[in-house]
């Protein structure tokens, strides 16, 4: 049988062993005790594995017979052991690299932190350069900057000058172009709180804020803020209001029509956008009608003392002045009339579900007009009732001797009773007048006129401050225009849409709760005045007259106050040119009743004319 082979690796590289099965291994090397190898010369100082192995080759059985499989087992295993031996190794040495290599990048993270510190404070001096060269650039006058950038200019290579003249236009767009880089409604909203005046001159800077000054946007909101809330408005139109407003500030109306007609006292009257309506004591209502060139309607009925009119319903209410009678009117017809009071009426105030006349026996009643039955009669007054004031569900009455007292149709009871004399020092006399919008309220004696305000609970808002809005922009002279037709003008009064919407303020809030007017009202404004006989009340305006006395060297005229912390002007203008020709300032043309609209005034003489004076 050939020798078998046995490669042996573990440190034992290049010695071969030439194995004889029929011997064991002990003999075999007794015979060659000279010829032993290195490896085998080491086998008494070998680790206890190596020991292990010359234990099982002494184990070989000695007939000679050799077991091939438990050897190619052994050497199997013994090669195994190595290639585990050798990943064990691999893996360590990855596992070292991986270190060295994370250690690496944060080193080398840090050298980068180290050089973006250092960076950065490089910057950092260099702006803090800039700055003070910036500072001590704008210190110099404009002669010596024209000169530096002259000089920066003449350094520069001549392909750069394009590019400085970009830079320069858009740094200038940048910083003084703000307002042009913005959409047109935000330009307008911005624009919207600035005078008119601002505006008219800042259109004048560019092209660019010329188109801006014309955006509609910017018009609706100016517009709005001087009372007008339609939708469809332009710089025109806003024109025209402007112009409007200015000539109530400096009162000069531009137009006057006289319309005759009544043969008695004019009473009562009232202003629904183009439609006037009349009262007087001859027992007839006229209704008037600016855009038609036709006679007016003639309702005839009892004395008229007082008059109110619920345009959503189309109900027109008239109080008599010679008895205690209400009649209540549609499509020009009497629809019903109510009784309730021991003599005349003395004022009246409809709303869309209570109807409420104050009588000169001094009692106040309130009525469903609906249906003609009396809610509830209230006769705590002890004098008689100057004017009401009808708010949702509370009635606000004020006698002449200046007492306020508010009551609750629901709750059937007077909620409260306060005097002028309290709340506005100084009041000594009689009222004369009284007005009320929403929660404010107006009155007047002789020689003072008071605007009162019911506060707002919830809120606790205050009156809304006014907008000064116009300037000392003059418009353009408008020629004087006069009328002395008798009646030229007539609606029909056949239903609510007869009537154009009235142009009541639009800055009042409406509502107050109950324990609101259970208080005190809040006095908002006094105006001084002399001889105040009859006034009126639209928003912030308020017009009054004196008495027009036959005595020699009275004061006739009318006065007008604009707005908050305006004082009463004498009304001028087309009113005055014409007070000669048509006989304004006359005992016969005495003011008996005035109204009042954003766009004309409106007053009932003793004769039985009608004054129109218009400011459009």
């Amino acid at each position: 049988m050939p020798h078998a082979v046995v490669p042996r690796r573990s440190g034992l590289a290049g010695t071969r062993l030439a194995i004889n099965p029929r011997k064991s291994f002990a003999d075999q090397l007794s015979e060659h005790p000279t010829t032993l190898p290195a490896w085998a010369e080491q086998l008494t100082d070998t680790p206890p594995r190596s020991e292990h192995l010359v234990e099982e080759a002494r184990q070989v059985p000695v007939n000679g017979v050799f077991n091939h499989e438990d050897w190619e087992l052994r050497t199997e295993t013994e090669a195994e052991d190595d290639r585990h031996s050798k990943q064990v190794h691999h893996y360590r040495t990855l596992l070292i690299r991986a270190h060295s290599s994370s250690s690496a990048e944060l080193h080398e993270v840090h050298s980068r932190l180290h050089t973006l510190q250092r960076h950065y404070d490089e910057l950092k001096a260099l702006h803090d350069q800039c700055d003070n060269s910036r500072s001590a650039v704008k210190n110099l006058s404009r002669e010596q900057r024209v000169q530096l950038l002259g000089e920066i200019v003449a350094s520069c290579h001549p392909s750069d000058v394009d590019a400085q003249i970009a830079l320069l236009q858009k740094y200038k767009k940048s910083t003084g172009d703000i307002l042009g880089r913005l959409g047109d409604n935000v330009s307008a909203r911005i624009l919207s709180y600035l005078d008119l005046s601002d505006i008219m001159h800042i259109r004048l800077v560019s092209k660019r804020y010329h188109a801006i000054t014309q955006v509609p946007a910017l018009w609706q909101r100016m517009c709005r803020q001087i009372g007008h809330t339609g939708a469809d408005v332009c710089e025109s139109h806003f024109r025209r209001l402007w112009e409007r407003e200015l000539r109530w500030r400096r009162g000069n109306p531009v137009e006057v029509t006289l319309l005759e007609g009544h043969t008695s006292y004019v009473t009562s009257i009232m202003i629904r956008g183009e439609t006037i309506i009349s009262g007087s004591y001859d027992g007839t209502i006229r209704i008037w009608n600016f855009l038609e060139s036709l006679p007016p309607t003639i309702l005839p009925g009892k004395p008229i003392s007082c008059l109110d009119y619920h345009e959503a319903e189309g109900v027109l209410v008239t109080g008599s002045h010679d008895v205690g009678r209400i009649q209540i009117w549609r499509n020009g017809e009497i629809w019903r009339t109510l009784s309730g009071h021991l003599h005349g009426i003395r004022a009246v105030a409809i709303n869309h579900r209570w109807l409420v006349s104050a009588g000169a026996d001094k009692a106040l009643v309130v009525w469903d007009w609906r249906t003609g039955e009396k809610v509830t009669k209230f006769g705590q007054q002890t004098n008689i009732c100057a004017g009401i004031h009808l708010l949702e569900d509370y009635i606000m009455a004020m006698t002449v001797d200046g007492i306020i007292r508010t009551f609750g149709i629901v709750e059937r009871e007077m909620l409260g009773q306060h005097r002028l004399t309290d709340i506005a020092p100084g009041v000594s006399e009689n009222v004369n007048w009284f007005e009320g919008h929403g929660r404010y309220m107006t009155c007047a004696t002789r020689h003072l006129i008071i605007e009162l305000e019911w506060e707002d609970a919830s809120s606790g808002s205050e009156m809304p401050p006014r907008r000064q809005a116009l300037t000392s922009r003059r418009p353009p002279d408008t020629p004087v225009r006069a009328s002395t037709a008798k009646s030229t003008l007539s609606p029909v009064l056949t239903s609510p849409s007869t009537f154009s919407s009235p142009r009541m303020p639009v800055k009042r809030a409406i509502g107050p709760s109950l324990p609101v007017v259970m208080r005190a009202p809040r006095l908002v404004r006094t105006i001084v005045a002399t001889d105040i006989e009859r006034g009126a009340v639209n928003g912030e305006k308020i017009v009054t007259s004196t008495r027009f006395a036959a005595r020699a060297g009275a004061d006739r005229q009318f006065y007008i106050c604009p707005g908050p912390g305006e004082s009463l002007n004498p009304m001028r203008g087309a009113w005055a040119e014409v007070a000669d020709h048509l006989q304004l300032q006359t005992p016969a043309k005495n003011p008996t009743s005035i109204a009042m609209d954003r766009d004309r005034i409106a007053y009932g003489c003793t004769d039985g004319s009608v004054v129109v004076v218009s400011f459009v």
